[in-house]
């Protein structure tokens, strides 16, 4: 456990490039119009509504393409990846935020807050940790809420070993997007 922290707190301390998944579309709007922290307001999300980044290229990719393929009106977008720099240094220094650095009841507690109804649920400008996963994620979510299952049950239904290594940051205060350089965009291709 102390390992998988560990690395988790390196990889933010040290990355300065984040990538975001998303369609071309919407890298035009944020071109034109730059970031809209709460784009995604109506949704239920791990941290919240918020605008969310990860350091790995590849799961940012993944994301792209797993929504463009969850959804009917979604399979004529064109998915893509937007690079950024970012300085994490900065952005503690600057603004209040939280960390999730393991599986935990900590993580599952926060999780299942900002899943169980629409809205910001806390009052962070920035969050920073593991990724919730799984086919259970909703169903689980509400079980956990009610009591029906134990932190440990939640967590042992959201976290998919596939992906343990997923990270993601998810940017609540609008001001942050000033720190943020657009970098470039990718265009994926492959449907594989």
């Amino acid at each position: 456990m102390f390992k998988a922290a560990a690395q988790s707190q390196l990889k933010f301390r040290f990355a300065t490039h984040w990538y975001h998944g998303t369609f071309e579309n919407s890298y035009d709007l944020i071109k034109a119009q730059g970031i809209n922290v709460m784009y995604n307001s109506r949704r239920l999300l791990d941290f919240g509504p918020g605008f969310y980044l990860t350091t790995d290229k590849e799961q940012a990719k993944r994301f792209a393409v797993l929504k463009q393929r969850a959804l009917r009106f979604n399979r004529d977008q064109k998915p893509c990846v937007i690079s950024f720099e970012l300085d994490p240094n900065e952005l503690m220094e600057k603004y209040d935020g939280a960390f999730f650095h393991e599986f935990d009841k900590d993580f599952a507690d926060f999780v299942a807050d900002n899943r169980k109804k629409l809205g910001l649920q806390h009052s962070f400008d920035f969050v920073y940790g593991r990724v919730a996963d799984g086919t259970e994620l909703v169903d689980s979510t509400s079980d956990y809420v009610n009591g029906k299952i134990s932190p440990e049950q939640y967590l042992k239904k959201i976290r998919n070993p596939k992906y343990e290594d997923d990270d993601q940051l998810s940017i609540h205060n609008q001001e942050i997007r000033d720190m943020m350089k657009l970098v470039d965009m990718n265009l994926i291709t492959e449907r594989g």
